[in-house]
């Protein structure tokens, strides 16, 4: 039986199911501020798939990440660049709201690799403005609130436990077969919600 809380959480999740947001996942060269996006994968909440791209970073992949993701430096030696990928990302994103498992840290991603790869070279500022709010300002934390839903609360931490997508995937009976790849990665967020919006058994 759900608490009211939780009700409320899976009515919001459902009410995305049915929207024309999108999902979004992003395979990057790290963490840290001086990291790029070398995959991307756009789709909508048919699981129809609007972008999927490797993407050609400005410096190598480090080998802890390929073993991560398996993305070499090689699949991405004659994949297009950023330059090439990120008008298409941008179209679809002034167009739809989107998702994403921890959607601030591809969010920052993206931007980050506006800057790393030169894009926003030559631009003016109200536009390179604009870009960056496009993207900051229309993304939903799939992930806060699938952690909120799950309601695993961490005393030491005062917050809800934080649950990774391959654990809620797995949990949810979704496969995470090629996990950490950027279309798996989306299929399984679509997976999880789908399955958390199931009517509950009577």
């Amino acid at each position: 039986m759900l608490t009211y809380h939780q009700s409320v959480l899976k009515m919001m999740m459902a009410n995305w199911l049915r929207s024309d947001h999108v999902i979004i996942d992003t395979e990057t060269t790290g963490l840290k501020d001086f990291d790029e996006i070398i995959e991307i994968t756009i789709i909508n909440m048919r699981g129809e798939i609007l972008l999927n791209s490797l993407v050609k970073p400005s410096r190598p992949i480090p080998p802890d990440v390929t073993k991560i993701n398996n993305i070499t430096n090689e699949m991405v030696a004659d994949a297009p660049t950023w330059h090439d990928v990120f008008p298409a990302v941008l179209k679809i994103i002034l167009k739809h709201k989107w998702l994403a498992w921890n959607s601030s840290f591809d969010a920052r991603l993206m931007v980050q690799t506006c800057l790393k790869s030169g894009f926003f070279d030559g631009l003016k500022p109200h536009r390179i403005t604009s870009i960056i709010m496009a993207i900051e300002t229309r993304h939903i934390d799939a992930k806060a609130v699938y952690d909120q839903w799950y309601g695993e609360f961490d005393e030491k931490r005062k917050n809800f436990k934080k649950q990774s997508l391959a654990t809620a995937a797995a949990r949810h009976g979704i496969s995470t077969a090629g996990a950490h790849r950027a279309l798996a990665d989306c299929l399984m967020i679509l997976g999880v919600l789908n399955q958390v919006c199931q009517p509950e058994a009577a």
